[in-house]
Order: C-alpha cells, then structure tokens, then sequence
C-alpha cells in the first residue's frame, strides 16, 4: 500500500521543516527586534516657598492688647482684629488700617485725645537696609555713632554683607542691648 510516491512525502518532510524553520526564525527576529522598554521618570517640581507668618503687637485702644501671630500680607486693620477690635474710644482717624504690617512691627490704637507716642518700637517707614546705608545713614541709628558706623561699612566690604543680626554682633562694639534696640530698626537685604 503506497499512499504517495517517495518524492512526494520527502517533499511534504521539506516543506513542513521549512515552515517549522520559517516560523523560528520569525520568533527569533520579533523577539530581538521589540523596541527597547521606555524608562518614564517624573520629576515633582520644586516646592514653591511658603512665606512665614508675621508676629505683630498689638496695643492701645483694643480689645484684647498683645502679640499676634498673621499671614505675612496682613494690613493694620488685620492685625486689630486679631486683637478684638478697637474700644469704643479708638481714634482711628490716626490710624492707617491700610497699611501693611511686617514681623515685629507694633500696631498702636490711640486713644481719642491721647497725645502721639513715639514708640520704643515704631511701625511703618523705612528700615534701614545694613548692607546698602551710607555712612550717614547707620550714623543716625540710635547708638551707632560714626566709629560703629564705620565698622558696618568695613565689614560688609570684608566679608560681602551682613547676613543677620547674630553676624551684626561680631562687629565689636555691638552688645546685646544695642542689637535689641537695633533690631526693628534694620533690615538685612
């Protein structure tokens, strides 16, 4: 019984083997050729800085006198209503309630017909900046004087600036007391 010539089924035999082989070499190249795996990297972005909040103190004619906590975009009239408003006998005509508040600024409500204080401590105006004030300008700080105020001026040239009110007491002749009463009065930018 002969279902096929021999050339027949040896031809069948190549033709399955080339296919067999066909479909290897098929495997062997998608398998090489898949495209390299994609590395994703997410990079946050940097954190965006909080300002701090401000201390303030509060005193005068109002509720609740005293030292505060607030956002650092506080007005005056912030700064009275966190302490409990103004009493009945503020005279706010001498206020500016629009005015913005800085860290360790004092808020004073007078009283209707007190005479003005001059504060220990004022609010409002310019602080002097300690790394760009001329001679004259430090000269006219409470306690500077010219010799202290030359000494500034030397060593921010020295060393670049001031960078804060610790580094302004290496400079001989401040004490503690001097930078107390300093400290209101000067800023560091």
């Amino acid at each position: 019984m002969n279902s096929g010539s021999p050339g027949q089924s040896g031809l069948t035999l190549v033709v399955y083997a080339a296919l067999i082989l066909a479909i290897l070499a098929g495997s062997v190249i998608v398998i090489t050729q898949q495209p390299a795996t994609a590395v994703i990297s997410i990079i946050p972005p940097p954190p965006t800085p909080t300002p701090s909040p401000i201390t303030v103190y509060v005193s005068g004619a109002v509720g609740q006198p005293g030292v505060f906590v607030l956002p650092t975009t506080s007005r005056v009239e912030d700064a009275i209503r966190a302490a409990g408003g103004t009493a009945a006998n503020a005279d706010l005509n001498r206020v500016n309630l629009a005015a913005p508040v800085r860290d360790g600024d004092q808020v004073h409500v007078p009283v209707a017909g007190e005479p003005d204080l001059v504060l220990a401590t004022p609010s409002g105006g310019e602080r002097v900046a300690i790394n760009s004030a001329t001679l004259e300008a430090l000269d006219a700080l409470p306690g500077i004087g010219p010799a202290l105020a030359q000494r500034i001026v030397e060593y921010r040239s020295l060393n670049g600036g001031i960078a804060d009110l610790d580094e302004l007491g290496d400079i001989e002749g401040f004490g503690a007391a001097l930078l107390e009463t300093l400290a209101p009065l000067i800023r560091f930018d």
